[in-house]
């Protein structure tokens, strides 16, 4: 394999420890309204609470205790099992020491960041909480070590040593997580869930002018993690119970993940988000059964994918149409055109704007929207046009879809966002280098360590 990704196999508990810090700050400080002004922020340091809330009779509700304690179990669970894999042994009294004091500086770090947040309250007690629940997953791996090990080493075996379809299928499903999460500002309490479940119940079926960009994003995303995971499935289990198990997994998924979507405030809740998954699914269930699942050895994974990407295309083409020419033709004249370019030109607009979090969301739609464009060129065109042609192609398509939003949607194009679109771009050309890595021939696409 390419360089990149025998670094993931040899450094992937560094990776995942340093995932899963990134995604505590970025709960922790959504949705990012920071304070500029000097007074604000001298008194919100006068208002810290330095007395650990075991000690006063203060209020402290238990859902924030087992909220700050949970948030960190995983980390701390991440911490030891690098610890484990880097020493070669059991984990000793110097590594528990060394994870505490990991956990109390993020949660530190955290805390101090919060200070100059207008909806966060930082206190010690807080960093109490984190670095109990940091201690407390590093205590649970050591409890369920001699057992879990022998077990998650046997699993990847099962799953992954030899099966690139496995491999791609958990790859684009933890996507396929990320954009149905995002943009990941959860509210835990049922304040929240119960707006949430109520708003859902009253419309089922909710619609807005995002909906069929949406739609053919869900779409895309569930066929693709549908057709490598039954793939894989099948070629490790046969016809069958397995295969029957596989597709029950993929008609609960879309369900379970929607009701996950009640912890995110302000997310629109559709049952038309499930029937695009189901849609998906119905798509790769006959695409499959008229190729007769053709996955003999001697057939190339190009030529058996091809055509099954070939009839993604018109998907994705209808979801970039959509975008760059009919969602600005109707809302065509809605728009202040000198205000958008001055918008678009400032610098620290998308940095100093009221609503950091819907920039935020913008951001990853940019992203979401030109990552498939990277990997269907790549994967159709790439040994036509080296890498920079492709990306010239895509940043002028970036460029164009701004220009349109300009003369269209009151403040939705920035610069930033292209930057985005290039992002989400590299990643899909960088991926489909990681498809390609995995069913070159003769390659070793076991776990390494496992």
């Amino acid at each position: 394999m390419g360089k990149k990704y025998r670094w993931l196999q040899t450094n992937w508990d560094r990776f995942l420890v340093s995932v899963y810090t990134f995604f505590i700050l970025y709960t922790t400080l959504v949705p990012f309204r920071f304070a500029k002004d000097p007074q604000y922020i001298l008194k919100k340091l006068s208002r810290i609470e330095w007395r650990l809330y075991l000690f006063h009779q203060g209020f402290y509700s238990g859902s924030d205790i087992l909220v700050n304690v949970m948030l960190f179990i995983p980390l701390g669970f991440f911490l030891a099992v690098s610890r484990q894999l880097r020493s070669l042994r059991p984990l000793r009294s110097p590594d528990f020491i060394r994870i505490f004091f990991q956990g109390l500086v993020v949660s530190t770090a955290v805390e101090s960041l919060q200070i100059f947040t207008y909806n966060r309250h930082p206190s010690v007690s807080d960093v109490f909480n984190n670095t109990v629940g940091t201690c407390l997953g590093a205590i649970g791996f050591y409890l369920l070590a001699p057992t879990l090990l022998p077990r998650i080493r046997r699993m990847l075996r099962q799953w992954f040593e030899s099966r690139p379809d496995n491999i791609m299928a958990v790859s684009l499903l933890g996507m396929l997580i990320l954009i149905q999460l995002a943009p990941f500002d959860f509210g835990l309490n049922t304040h929240v869930l119960y707006r949430q479940i109520r708003r859902f119940m009253a419309d089922p079926w909710q619609l807005n002018l995002l909906f069929p960009s949406e739609f053919l994003v869900l779409f895309l995303m569930y066929a693709q993690v549908g057709y490598f995971f039954i793939r894989g499935w099948s070629s490790g289990s046969g016809r069958g119970t397995g295969t029957k198990k596989a597709w029950l997994f993929l008609i609960l998924l879309p369900v379970f993940l929607e009701m996950v979507q009640f912890s995110v405030p302000d997310r629109r809740h559709s049952l038309l988000d499930v029937w695009a998954a189901w849609s998906a699914q119905l798509f790769v269930a006959y695409q499959m059964r008229k190729h007769g699942r053709k996955t003999e050895p001697a057939v190339l994974p190009f030529m058996r994918d091809h055509s099954f990407f070939k009839k993604l295309l018109p998907v994705y083409g209808g979801l970039i149409l959509y975008h760059l020419f009919i969602l600005p033709i109707l809302n065509w004249g809605q728009a202040d055109v000198t205000a958008n370019w001055r918008y678009f030109l400032d610098p620290f607009a998308w940095l100093l704007r009221k609503d950091r979090m819907l920039t935020v969301v913008r951001f990853m739609e940019a992203a979401t929207l030109f990552f498939p464009l990277g990997f269907f060129s790549r994967f159709f065109w790439g040994k036509q046009y080296s890498v920079k042609t492709l990306l010239v192609g895509g940043l002028f398509l970036a460029l164009m879809t701004e220009g349109l939003q300009i003369w269209s949607l009151p403040l939705a194009a920035h610069w930033s966002q292209v930057i985005a679109g290039m992002l989400g771009m590299w990643a899909g050309l960088d991926f489909e280098a990681f498809y390609e890595e995995l069913y070159r021939p003769g390659d070793n696409t076991g776990i390494e360590g496992a």
